[in-house]
């Protein structure tokens, strides 16, 4: 059930950067989902990594936390100065003048 879950919480991360005007990277993705990873899986038993901490064989970096993951995603939009909702995606389209000259 984990890659599901974890499949749906990338999905509304990325629905909450593209409605900040923010795009994020593969690495800003997993940055996120590690650093907002609720730590309570058993502390023993695993492998420390320099960069996020400790790792366990079963619970990886931690359970995900889909409000952690997505109030992320609103600060990080906040940090780059995108912190107002994006107007719309609607794609660039010439629009004609309606003035005839006669």
């Amino acid at each position: 059930m984990s890659s599901p879950a974890v499949a749906g919480v990338v999905a509304l991360m990325l629905a909450k950067a593209k409605s900040r005007g923010v795009s994020l990277s593969a690495d800003n993705i997993r940055d996120l989902l590690i650093r907002t990873a609720r730590k309570d899986p058993p502390t023993t038993g695993g492998d420390l990594d320099p960069d996020y901490g400790f790792w366990h064989p079963r619970y990886g970096f931690g359970r995900v936390s889909v409000t952690d993951a997505v109030t992320a995603v609103t600060s990080l939009a906040a940090k780059r100065g995108k912190g107002k909702k994006a107007k719309s995606a609607a794609p660039n389209r010439r629009i004609k003048s309606k003035s005839r000259k006669t």
